[in-house]
This record gives structure tokens, sequence and C-alpha cells, in this order.
């Protein structure tokens, strides 16, 4: 039995480049929006508070109804409208 290295694997490295991109983008977007709320609309601690816990709210809300939805759709074409979002 041979084993092929994952990088040898065309889609492993698409997986690989697009995961790393979209981690990128959730990372520098959680410091991005409290910097936004700090210095351009002068948030307070207790308001940069809020803005942190509607993200999570706004996942609990929405998010769990919306993917219990949309797993009934075509895994391919969502996965990749999601990742252009």
């Amino acid at each position: 039995m041979s084993h092929s290295s994952a990088w040898r694997q065309y889609d492993f490295r698409l997986l690989l480049i697009g995961q790393t991109t979209s981690q990128l983008g959730a990372q520098v977007s959680g410091v991005a929006v409290p910097l936004l709320a700090v210095f351009v609309l002068h948030a307070s601690p207790p308001e940069l508070g809020l803005v942190t816990a509607a993200g999570t709210v706004a996942f609990a809300l929405i998010g769990l109804s919306a993917g219990a939805w949309i797993d009934r759709w075509r895994r391919r074409p969502v996965l990749i409208g999601s990742e252009l979002v």
C-alpha cells in the first residue's frame, strides 16, 4: 500500500489555501471591528463589550437556525459562497 503525501493532492492544497485565507480574515476582523469601535465611534469599555456580545448573540439566534435550513442545500455552492462573503 503506497502512501502519498497530502501536499501532492491538488484538492488538499486548495482546501488548505482556502481555510488559511478564511482564518486570516476572521482573525483580522476579530481585531479590526473592536478597534474601529474604539477609534471611530469612541466606544467605552462597556460599549465594546456590547459590540462583542452582539456577534455572539447573532450567531446563537440566526446562525443555528440558518445552518439547519441551509443544510438541505447542495454543499459545494454554499461553502464557496460563504467563503467569498
